[in-house]
């Protein structure tokens, strides 16, 4: 392994953020959790963490952690009442929450906690989405799966590294590959499937620069 490769290495393994239960993230949202079972009560089904810290891709310069609660269906009530429910909620207990698109965010530890609540149904989880006013079909476990198993998380994160440092609001170019390119930091990687690759990239943006760009960052 070259010096540049190594320092690439090095720089993500700097700024990962391990899935821990010490970890920020996980104390973050184990403040919030309480409250909201107090909200759910009966309804709730589950409370996990979702999102980058779920996949694995987690850095420390993105400050923020996913929850995904999920209930069971609340008789004459949609998903969209049961999001304005849970942002009523949590301003009545003086949280300040911001409405996202398809979460509602607090604070916790000086932690961005964006909380997703959905019920289950066969396809997987039905969220909000604030933008449209309707419920989407989605499968959030499905998309943890996908990235877990794409064997790219080091890849992932060396990419929203980059993103982050060099503030860019686009990475540069489309992501219209099957497959993100073998590189050393993970030779041993089996080929991604087209499902695995979009999921790990929406872990970054929409578009991205070359991996030889990634490897000569300059990361202090």
């Amino acid at each position: 392994m070259s010096t540049v490769e190594q320092y690439a290495a090095s720089t993500v393994e700097k700024y990962h953020v391990a899935a821990d239960t010490e970890s920020t993230s996980h104390r973050a949202a184990d403040e919030v959790i309480p409250l909201i079972k107090q909200w759910g009560k009966q309804y709730l089904q589950d409370i996990k963490l979702s999102g980058a810290y779920a996949k694995n891709t987690a850095i420390s310069l993105s400050s923020d952690v996913d929850v995904l609660i999920t209930l069971n269906p609340v008789t004459g009530k949609d998903i969209k009442n049961i999001f304005w429910s849970l942002f009523e909620y949590l301003s009545d207990h003086d949280l300040r929450p911001e409405s996202r698109r398809v979460s509602i965010q607090v604070q916790a530890l000086k932690m961005k906690v964006d909380l997703i609540p959905s019920y289950r149904d066969r396809g997987g989880s039905v969220p909000f989405k604030k933008k449209t006013g309707a419920e989407i079909q989605t499968d959030l476990n499905q998309h943890i799966h996908l990235v877990g198993s794409s064997g790219r998380q080091q890849e992932i994160c060396a990419l929203k590294i980059w993103a982050s440092e060099t503030s860019s609001s686009s990475l540069r170019s489309t992501l219209s590959s099957p497959c993100l390119r073998r590189s050393s930091l993970s030779p041993t990687v089996n080929s991604c499937t087209t499902s695995s690759l979009r999921c790990a990239i929406s872990e970054t943006a929409s578009k991205r620069p070359s991996w030889y760009a990634i490897r000569r960052m300059r990361i202090t």
